[in-house]
């Protein structure tokens, strides 16, 4: 018994389960997902996978094509690749948000499965090689060493040429004009105010206002931003560099790694912006296992 609890990771402090009401949350927005901003992170992601993974797979019909959503919450991304006839799993350690994604499954007739369980333990579960993994809307949620350690768990979990693809949001700096409140206005304002700069004399406009409010967070709470954001939903706001980095310390080889802001034509005030790619929301891409 001892061998077996000592074998048994402990999950960290800032590892842990949403609940029921916050995939409630995530349920409302799948259900208007024609109408909201899922709907291009969903056809996003089957960009990424024809214009990456596809070339890689031998020409095999959809229903030959495993595909795995990571961190799956509400199922979003294997409901969707298997009504495009994709053979799918969504994985994720939330039990409530499992329970939702198999509902929907069931309502709509779907082949997609769904499985509560850590990635680390795919292969000791007798589930088959992964073809093209889905890794959207996660890498934000987790640590850094907890993005590496995913990653490791799944290069090991791939199939032979299998992909995974990618997307992350909010990026670092894109706290300092999106959002509510007078402190946004303030640095939305200066942002917008020195657009004018070239990218490189910007970009340090940016940096320097991103160390302008952590020395005022540091003067009020007594922590950086980063100390604040440990257990906020969003832990990790990231750059590509660093994205990247990690990607190739885990022994992935990225085939494509760009920003964007994926919902400019639902929010405006990112096109003004948009030309300095430090302030693009969106860190999207593909890699394949070494």
């Amino acid at each position: 018994m001892a061998k077996n609890a000592a074998a048994k990771p402990v999950p960290k402090e800032t590892s842990y389960e949403y609940g029921a009401k916050s995939q409630e949350k995530m349920l409302k927005k799948y259900l208007n997902r024609a109408n909201n901003h899922w709907s291009e992170r969903i056809q996003c992601a089957k960009d990424l996978l024809e214009s990456y993974a596809r070339p890689h797979l031998g020409g095999r019909e959809n229903a030959d094509i495993f595909v795995v959503d990571v961190g799956c919450s509400v199922g979003t991304f294997a409901l969707e690749f298997s009504r495009d006839g994709f053979r799918t799993v969504g994985v994720d350690f939330d039990k409530a948000a499992v329970a939702i994604a198999e509902d929907l499954a069931k309502q709509d007739s779907l082949g997609a499965t769904f499985r509560c369980m850590d990635l680390a333990d795919w292969q000791g579960n007798d589930l088959p090689a992964i073809d093209v993994a889905v890794c959207f809307d996660i890498f934000e949620h987790l640590h850094d060493d907890e993005i590496g350690a995913l990653m490791l768990s799944l290069r090991r979990a791939m199939a032979p040429n299998g992909r995974m693809i990618f997307s992350t949001t909010p990026t670092q700096y894109s706290y300092l004009w999106s959002g509510a409140g007078m402190r946004v206005k303030v640095t939305r304002f200066l942002a917008y105010s020195m657009r004018w700069l070239s990218r490189g004399a910007y970009e340090k406009w940016i940096m320097l206002l991103d160390a302008l409010v952590n020395i005022a967070m540091i003067l009020k709470y007594g922590k950086t931003r980063t100390q604040l954001l440990k257990r906020d939903k969003h832990c990790n706001t990231l750059t590509l560099e660093r994205v990247r980095d990690i990607l190739l310390r885990a022994n992935w080889q990225v085939d494509a790694i760009e920003t964007c802001n994926l919902h400019r034509e639902r929010f405006h005030h990112l096109k003004k912006l948009e030309r300095h790619p430090i302030t693009h929301t969106h860190i999207l891409g593909a890699a394949t296992p070494k």
